[in-house]
């Protein structure tokens, strides 16, 4: 097939819908080819032609998901990461480290409180195709989680909703003193007030959100 007849197909399919088979988000730039022409797929079925983000990121996660699929299988992307949110005292640095996976978390010693090392952090996690993460944020908004989402190409979304009573209780109950406990108290209950519940779009597809205070365990 001749290059302009290739762009003029693209152009048709894309123009048919420009939703990203890999990450399920809308502003594909280009096609990819689910199994790779490398690994023996088709130029010309249909079925093997479908849009992905490529040279312009997803306005939504962020990502160039076709380039970092390249040519490999979905099924050789093993990617997790774990966005988990919660107010400070939820269970959320107990959670994560349930998960096998590198854990990232702001308070931990190696980003010393610094914001900006913590974030360029994420942006590699976000980049790596095979990255396995258990990133915490507090998120009590929408807003505030698809922005994390977007900061670190989240797969996965989890909301520790655990109580205010019991967020309190754990605070004192562990006596750590930095930030001061009542700053943590304050914190715990302005993510209250703030809370809004529901789900935001994750960098795949064929992942899922999950909000439960079941998680939470002393």
């Amino acid at each position: 097939m001749s290059g302009s007849k290739r762009q003029a197909r693209n152009r048709r399919i894309l123009s048919a819908s420009d939703v990203c088979h890999i990450c399920g988000h809308p502003g594909s730039d280009a096609i990819d080819h689910v199994v790779p022409i490398a690994k023996g797929g088709s130029d010309t079925d249909p079925a093997n032609l479908l849009p992905a983000h490529h040279d312009v990121p997803c306005p939504t996660c962020g990502r160039k998901c076709n380039r970092i699929k390249a040519d490999r299988l979905m099924s050789d992307i093993d990617r997790k990461v774990v966005l988990i949110c919660g107010p400070p005292g939820a269970g959320k640095t107990t959670f994560a480290h349930t998960l096998g996976l590198d854990v990232y978390d702001l308070d931990d010693e190696r980003w010393h409180g610094n914001d900006a090392l913590f974030r360029a952090a994420l942006v590699q996690v976000r980049e790596d195709p095979k990255a396995r993460a258990a990133v915490i944020r507090t998120g009590a908004t929408i807003s505030a989680r698809r922005k994390a989402v977007a900061n670190c190409g989240a797969t996965e979304v989890v909301v520790i909703d655990t109580p205010l009573d019991i967020c309190i209780e754990r605070i004192r109950q562990r006596g750590r003193t930095e930030p001061p406990i009542g700053y943590q108290i304050h914190g715990a209950r302005e993510w209250w007030a703030k809370y809004q519940p529901g789900s935001v779009p994750t960098a795949f597809a064929n992942m899922k959100h999950r909000r439960s205070s079941s998680l939470a365990r002393p």
